[in-house]
């Protein structure tokens, strides 16, 4: 909501960096906009999103002439559409934050969703007496109580205003940055496994269809979408066929209408500079990474300028 806030307020043409937690780790916004001159934001929010909702909120914070990156993490493009992700955290998330994600499925979605994600009580209620009163067009009688303890929007956005205005400390500012990027230390805490280097390769049909849509939405209105890797723990030497599955899912964003901005290489990085998980970086990661970023806008900032010349002769 802060995040929609401060977005709002940048001028077009701006860059704004949209993915799962990878991105608020990853990527420094600040030092984009700095080194580009061009307004950024790291509109990166948290592990676990559906795909669909994430690209929801690409749709309500771009205008047109904005530049998309879409650093997405690697599962997204393996399935990113299952209810049960991390013991149904997605179900959860939906019924509390983005309800309309579970009314517009149809029935037998809606018990799908239910039984995977672990809500059988729900799953039953759907079947039972409660379906009208639970699926009715207004709020579900099951949900008031929590979307009742939640506070407004507006009162959110309220509230950030003032403390600005009064120059008070925000609890959003004690971890993230005006930019949208997490503050996160040197620290590398980081002992489990790595996302294997040929992953993704091919993207399963559901995601493709999802992003060829809304990478044509986006070019309809104006913005100009690009896809770029997420970061790769490494280990030694890897094995040579993760280009294969490079050159696969490259051959698959090409597919969208669009392309891949970095290459997978560019983004194998020693355990040393990962700090809570296999997709966050410590701040010294987050440098080398940004760096990288930076370097690729700067080519499509070029390649963009060269076709307008060109057109215009």
């Amino acid at each position: 909501m802060v995040k929609e806030h401060l977005c709002s307020k940048m001028k077009s043409s701006k860059i704004i960096i949209l993915s799962g937690s990878n991105g608020l780790y990853n990527i420094d916004a600040k030092k984009i906009e700095d080194e580009l001159k061009i307004p950024c934001m790291n509109f990166g929010l948290h592990a676990g999103m559906r795909l669909d909702w994430l690209l929801d909120v690409g749709r309500r914070i771009v205008h047109p002439g904005d530049i998309l990156v879409l650093p997405l993490e690697q599962s997204y493009y393996e399935n990113g559409e299952n209810w049960n992700s991390l013991g149904g955290w997605r179900l959860r998330n939906a019924l509390a934050w983005n309800l309309d994600s579970i009314q517009r499925l149809s029935t037998t979605e809606k018990i799908g969703a239910y039984c995977s994600g672990g809500n059988l009580d729900l799953a039953l209620d759907l079947i039972t007496e409660k379906f009208q009163s639970i699926f009715s067009k207004g709020t579900p009688i099951a949900q008031i109580p929590r979307l009742e303890a939640l506070e407004s929007l507006t009162s959110i956005i309220e509230r950030f205003n003032k403390a600005e205005l009064e120059g008070k400390p925000y609890p959003f500012y004690q971890c993230i940055d005006d930019h949208g990027t997490v503050l996160q230390t040197e620290m590398s805490q980081f002992n489990g496994k790595f996302v294997p280097v040929t992953s993704p390769g091919k993207i399963c049909p559901n995601t493709k269809s999802l992003l060829r849509n809304f990478v044509d939405e986006m070019k309809n209105r104006g913005v100009h979408v690009y896809f770029a890797n997420s970061p790769y723990g490494v280990e030694g030497k890897p094995k040579e066929n993760w280009r294969k599955a490079e050159q696969s899912f490259q051959e698959e964003i090409h597919e969208l209408g669009t392309k891949l901005i970095d290459n997978r290489s560019e983004l194998f990085f020693p355990r040393k500079l990962f700090y809570n998980t296999a997709l966050h970086m410590t701040s010294r990661g987050k440098e080398l990474r940004t760096t990288i970023l930076i370097e690729s806008i700067k080519k499509i900032l070029n390649e963009t300028q060269n076709n307008d010349i060109i057109r215009e002769k």
